[in-house]
C-alpha cells in the first residue's frame, strides 16, 4: 500500500519536472548605427538538422526570450527586411543563456525608388491553403469583405449565406485570430474591403489536430482574412441613419480599432427593413423543422456525434440561421475583443445581443405522393407574429505557458426567448372535394440556455514529434416552456365530425454532457508519425411535457394522457484507435482507424417505467491523402465515417397535436445512424495567366438514417393508439436504408484584360436519394439538380466596381410508388450590382435582381423582379460624409417563393415581402490608417 503511495508520488514529481524543465535563450537585437532595438523581429532557433525547436519575436525593445527543451548545440537565425542575414551556432547546456547584444547591419541592397509593375494573380495554393489575391479584384471604397469575396473563385454568397469551394463556411478569422466565434455574417458584412490583403480559404482542423498534425476528420470550412500591410494600428468603421416612406427607418453602424494585439470591433443596428448583418443561434429551434407543426421531412440527430475517432461534439454553429422570411424589425448590437498579454496568453471574446419581431403571412401548397391519396392536397394560409430575443457570448484564452506547453479554454453561453403567435387555415382536398378544415390559434412562450466549456492541455516533449494532448468538455442546457393550442376542425366523411381543441401545455428539456479526450503521438520511421488516443462520453437528456384539455362543461383543465410524457435518455461512448501519418514534400497521408462501443439507455417514466437500452459496436475509418505541386496544383482526398445518436425529440413517445391534421410522435426504438462519406477537390493555378480552377466531387450514404414513416387517413381509423380522421396523417421517424447523396461542382476564372474585368464560370451537378415510408409502402425519392453560372466582376477601378452574375437550375424530382408525380422545374436567376463614383463626390448606385421560376403549382410560375436605386453626394475631409437617397423595389414585383420536396409531399410556398418605399439616409465613414511600420509583418497562415 505504502509503496503505491511513493511510487504516485515520485511519478507526479517526474511529470511536474518534465513540464517545467526549460531552458531559456534571451537575447537583444539592436541597430548597428542606431544602437536601437528592433521591434517585431522574428529569432529562430533550430537544432543542427535545421529543424525548429524554438521561436520568439522582440518586443518594443529588441529584447527576446525563447523557451524550448533543447539541449546541445544549434542555429540561431534572424532574417529581418532591411537587414543582412545574421546565423549563429551556440551550445544550450544550462537553463539559462543569455546571448546578449546583436548588432544587425543595414543591406546595401536599396529598395528607394524601386517601382515593380507585376500582374497580380487571382489565387495561389500554399499547401492546404487556397490564397485568393485582394488586389487582384477591385472594389469601390465603401465595399464590404462581402461584396469583394462575392467576386472571388471557389466563394458563393446565396440566401445570407457564404460558400467556399461548395461547403458552407463555418468560421471567418482576421489575421488567423477569432471574430464573432461561428457568425460568419457578423464579419464578412462589416469588415471593409479595402483593408483586405488576401483571403485565404482552408479546412480548419480541431485545436487537438492543429497541434498533433494529425486530421482527426473535424473540419470545419474557413476563411482567413490577412489585412494589410501597416493595418496594425487603425480605426475604421461608419455610422448611419435613414428615414423613409411607409414609416422605414434604419440606423447603426460598426467600428474597427486595432492597436496591434488588440483588436475591438463593435456593431449596432436599428431598422425595420429586414437588415441584418449578422445570424442568429436558434437553439430552440424556433426557425426551422421543429416549429409548430413538427415532423415531416429529413431530421438528423441532435445528440452525441463521433466520427474517425471523434468523441463528443457540440458546435453552436450547428444552430445559426439566416435571415427570417416576413418583415423583420432589429434591434441588434455586438462586441467582439482580441488582445495578448504577457507574450503567452490570446484571448478572445465576443458578446453579441438581437431583438427583434418578425411579421409572415404564408401560403403553402401541397401535392401528396401516395398512389392511395392520389390526388390529395393541402392548403394553408398563416399569420404569424413572432418576438425573439438572443443573448450569445463566445471566449477563447489560449495560455501559452512555455515553448512546450500550452492550455485551451473555450467557454460558450447562449441564452434565447421566443414567443411566436400564428394562426392559420389549412383544408385537405381529394379532387375538388373537401376532406378537412382546420381553423387554429397557436401561442407560445419558449426559453432556451447552452452553456459549455472546453478544455485542452497540449504538451511538446524534446524529441520532435513526441506530443500528448489531454482535454475535456462539459455541456448544460435547458429549453423550457408553455403553450396554448385552440382549433376548430370539420372532418368531412359520411358524417360531418366537428372537432373542438382547447390545450395548455408544459415542457422541459434538459441536457447534461461531459467528455475527456487523450493523445499521444510518436515518431515512427522517416517522415512518418503514429498517434494513439482514447475517448469517453457520456450525456444524459430528459424531457417532460404535460398537456391539459379545457373540459367546458366543468370549466376545469385536466392531464391529457396521450399528449404527455417523461423519458430519461443517457448515451455513453468508449472510443479507441491509433492513426499513422506521412508527410514529405510532396504528400501527406493519414489513416485512422477507431473503434467505438456506444451505450443507449431510454427510460418512459410516465405512468409505467419502460426501459430500453442498445449497445452499438462500429469500426471508424478515416483516410485523407493530400497531393501539392509547388504553388499550383493540389489534390486532395477525405474519407470519413461517422455515428450519429438520435435526439431526445426523436426518442420522445408524445403525441404533437399543434396541427390537429398532422400529428407527429418520436420513437424509443432509434438506432445510431452511421454514416459514410468521401470526397476529392482538385485546384489548379496559372499565376502567369491569373487562370484559377477548382473541382470536388463527393457524396456519402448512410446505415440506419433517421427518415419518417407516415400513415394518411384514407378513412377514419386508429392507428399506432392515435385516433385519425380522413386526410389526417401520423407521422413517426424510424431508421430507413437507402440514403445516398452526390454532389460535383467546377470553377474556372481567368481575368480579361481587354475589358479589365474577371471572368468566372460555375457548373454544379448533384444527386439525392431519400428514402420514406407512407402507409407500408417505402418511397425512394430521386433528386438529380444541374446548374451553372457566370460571373463577370470589374477590375477597372474602385471608381467602377460592377457585378454581373447569371445562374441556373435543373431539378428533377421521381418517385418509386407514384409515377405520376414525377415532375421537374427549372429556377434562373439574373443579378446586376453597379457602383459608379462621378467626378468629385456623387455616387449613383443599383442593383437588380431577377428570379424566374417554371415548373412550380399554378399561381407559383412567376417572375420575381426587384430593382433598388440611390444617387448620393460624398463630402467632407477625404469624402468621410454622404447623403444619399434610394428606392427600394421600384418596380413593385419583387416576390417570395420556394419548393419543398420530401418523400411523402412536393409543396410550394409564398411569403410576404417588404414593399416599394424610398429613403434619405445620411452616413459618416471613419477611416484612421497610418503609415506602415518598416518589417511589420502581417499574420498568413502557414499551410499543413
Amino acid at each position: 500500500m505504502y509503496s503505491k503511495r511513493y511510487l504516485f508520488v515520485i511519478l507526479l514529481l517526474n511529470t511536474i519536472y518534465l513540464l517545467n524543465a526549460q531552458n531559456i535563450i534571451k537575447g537583444k537585437v539592436i541597430d548597428n548605427k542606431t544602437k536601437k532595438g528592433i521591434k517585431f523581429v522574428n529569432v529562430l532557433f533550430t537544432d543542427l538538422q535545421k529543424q525548429q525547436v524554438g521561436l520568439a519575436q522582440t518586443d518594443a525593445l529588441g529584447a527576446f526570450q525563447i523557451q524550448t527543451n533543447f539541449e546541445g548545440k544549434g542555429l540561431l537565425k534572424i532574417n529581418f527586411i532591411g537587414y543582412k542575414a545574421f546565423e549563429k551556432n551556440i551550445n544550450i547546456s544550462k537553463k539559462n543563456t543569455n546571448i546578449g547584444d546583436i548588432l544587425l547591419e543595414e543591406s546595401s541592397m536599396q529598395l528607394k525608388e524601386v517601382l515593380v509593375k507585376e500582374k497580380q494573380p487571382l489565387a495561389v495554393q500554399k499547401g492546404d491553403t487556397t490564397e485568393i489575391n485582394a488586389e487582384a479584384y477591385k472594389a469601390n471604397p465603401d465595399a464590404t469583405a462581402q461584396d469583394l469575396m462575392e467576386k472571388m473563385p471557389g466563394i458563393k454568397v446565396q440566401d445570407g449565406k457564404i460558400q467556399a469551394h461548395g461547403e458552407d463556411v463555418k468560421k471567418v478569422l482576421i489575421d488567423g485570430k477569432e471574430s464573432f466565434g461561428e457568425d460568419v455574417n457578423a464579419t464578412i458584412q462589416n469588415f471593409p474591403a479595402e483593408m483586405i490583403d488576401k483571403v485565404q480559404i482552408f479546412d480548419k482542423l480541431s485545436d487537438r489536430a492543429e497541434f498533433t498534425g494529425f486530421n482527426d476528420g473535424e473540419t470545419s470550412k474557413t476563411i482567413n482574412i490577412v489585412t494589410k500591410y501597416g493595418m496594425k494600428k487603425t480605426t475604421s468603421g461608419k455610422v448611419y441613419a435613414g428615414y423613409g416612406t411607409n414609416d422605414r427607418y434604419q440606423a447603426g453602424g460598426n467600428l474597427n480599432v486595432f492597436r496591434g494585439e488588440r483588436r475591438i470591433t463593435l456593431l449596432f443596428q436599428s431598422n425595420n427593413t429586414n437588415q441584418q448583418n449578422f445570424s442568429i443561434a436558434d437553439i430552440l429551434g424556433a426557425s426551422g423543422s421543429n416549429s409548430r407543426r413538427g415532423g415531416g421531412g429529413r431530421s438528423r440527430g441532435g445528440g452525441m456525434r463521433s466520427s474517425g475517432g471523434s468523441g463528443h461534439n457540440s458546435s453552436l454553429s450547428d444552430f445559426m440561421v439566416s435571415d427570417n422570411s416576413g418583415i423583420n424589425q432589429t434591434n441588434a448590437f455586438g462586441i467582439n475583443y482580441t488582445d495578448k498579454y504577457w507574450n503567452k496568453v490570446k484571448v478572445n471574446g465576443s458578446y453579441f445581443f438581437n431583438l427583434s419581431n418578425n411579421k409572415t403571412e404564408k401560403d403553402i401548397y401541397r401535392e401528396y405522393i401516395n398512389n392511395e391519396n392520389s390526388g390529395q392536397t393541402y392548403n394553408e394560409n398563416s399569420l404569424s407574429n413572432t418576438d425573439n430575443i438572443n443573448h450569445r457570448l463566445n471566449m477563447r484564452i489560449e495560455w501559452q505557458i512555455d515553448t512546450a506547453n500550452s492550455l485551451l479554454i473555450i467557454p460558450k453561453l447562449t441564452f434565447q426567448q421566443n414567443k411566436p403567435k400564428t394562426d392559420y387555415t389549412g383544408t385537405t382536398l381529394i379532387g375538388n372535394d373537401i376532406i378537412n378544415d382546420i381553423n387554429s390559434n397557436y401561442n407560445s412562450n419558449l426559453n432556451g440556455l447552452n452553456i459549455s466549456n472546453n478544455l485542452l492541455f497540449r504538451h511538446k516533449f524534446k524529441k520532435i514529434g513526441r506530443t500528448i494532448t489531454l482535454g475535456m468538455n462539459g455541456e448544460y442546457s435547458e429549453n423550457s416552456g408553455n403553450s396554448d393550442l385552440y382549433s376548430y376542425n370539420q372532418y368531412n366523411n359520411e358524417i360531418i365530425t366537428i372537432e373542438e381543441i382547447s390545450q395548455d401545455a408544459n415542457s422541459n428539456q434538459y441536457g447534461r454532457g461531459i467528455s475527456a479526450n487523450i493523445s499521444y503521438t510518436e515518431p515512427f520511421i522517416k517522415k512518418s508519425l503514429l498517434m494513439f488516443d482514447y475517448q469517453i462520453g457520456y450525456k444524459n437528456s430528459s424531457s417532460d411535457k404535460y398537456t391539459y384539455n379545457y373540459e367546458t362543461q366543468q370549466v376545469i383543465y385536466t392531464l391529457d394522457s396521450s399528449l404527455s410524457n417523461m423519458l430519461e435518455n443517457n448515451y455513453m461512448t468508449n472510443n479507441a484507435g491509433v492513426s499513422y501519418m506521412f508527410n514529405d514534400t510532396n504528400n501527406n497521408v493519414v489513416f485512422k482507424l477507431n473503434y467505438q462501443m456506444s451505450d443507449l439507455q431510454n427510460n418512459d417514466m410516465f405512468f409505467i417505467d419502460k426501459n430500453i437500452n442498445k449497445t452499438f459496436y462500429n469500426f471508424l475509418p478515416s483516410l485523407m491523402y493530400r497531393y501539392r505541386n509547388s504553388k499550383r496544383k493540389s489534390i486532395q482526398i477525405n474519407y470519413r465515417t461517422s455515428v450519429n445518436a438520435p435526439s431526445i425529440e426523436q426518442l420522445q413517445d408524445v403525441l404533437n397535436n399543434n396541427n390537429p391534421t398532422q400529428l407527429s410522435k418520436g420513437n424509443t426504438d432509434l438506432k445510431t445512424d452511421y454514416q459514410h462519406n468521401l470526397f476529392a477537390r482538385y485546384f489548379n493555378t496559372n499565376t502567369d495567366k491569373g487562370m484559377t480552377f477548382f473541382a470536388l466531387i463527393g457524396g456519402g450514404f448512410s446505415n440506419n438514417y433517421i427518415g419518417n414513416n407516415t400513415f394518411v387517413a384514407e378513412n377514419d381509423t386508429i392507428i399506432n393508439n392515435v385516433a385519425l380522421f380522413s386526410g389526417s396523417q401520423l407521422t413517426v421517424p424510424e431508421n430507413m436504408t437507402g440514403y445516398y447523396n452526390l454532389r460535383s461542382m467546377i470553377s474556372y476564372g481567368i481575368p480579361m484584360s481587354f475589358i479589365k474585368s474577371n471572368f468566372m464560370i460555375n457548373l454544379n451537378a448533384n444527386y439525392s436519394q431519400v428514402s420514406g415510408i407512407i402507409n407500408n409502402l417505402k418511397n425512394y425519392v430521386y433528386k438529380p439538380v444541374f446548374g451553372g453560372g457566370l460571373i463577370l466582376s470589374s477590375n477597372i477601378s474602385k471608381e467602377i466596381d460592377f457585378t454581373i452574375s447569371s445562374n441556373m437550375s435543373y431539378n428533377i424530382i421521381k418517385n418509386k410508388i407514384n409515377k405520376e408525380s414525377d415532375y421537374s422545374y427549372y429556377t434562373y436567376s439574373n443579378r446586376l450590382r453597379f457602383n459608379w463614383l462621378i467626378g468629385k463626390g456623387f455616387v449613383f448606385q443599383t442593383e437588380f435582381s431577377q428570379i424566374i421560376n417554371k415548373g412550380l403549382t399554378d399561381g407559383y410560375n412567376t417572375q420575381a423582379l426587384n430593382l433598388n436605386c440611390s444617387i448620393g453626394y460624398k463630402f467632407l475631409k477625404n469624402r468621410a460624409a454622404e447623403i444619399k437617397i434610394t428606392g427600394f423595389d421600384l418596380l413593385n414585383q419583387n416576390k417570395s417563393i420556394s419548393r419543398n420536396s420530401t418523400e411523402l409531399y412536393t409543396e410550394d410556398t409564398q411569403t410576404n415581402i417588404l414593399e416599394r418605399y424610398y429613403m434619405l439616409t445620411f452616413t459618416y465613414n471613419i477611416k484612421q490608417f497610418t503609415e506602415k511600420q518598416r518589417g511589420e509583418n502581417q499574420f498568413h497562415r502557414e499551410p499543413f
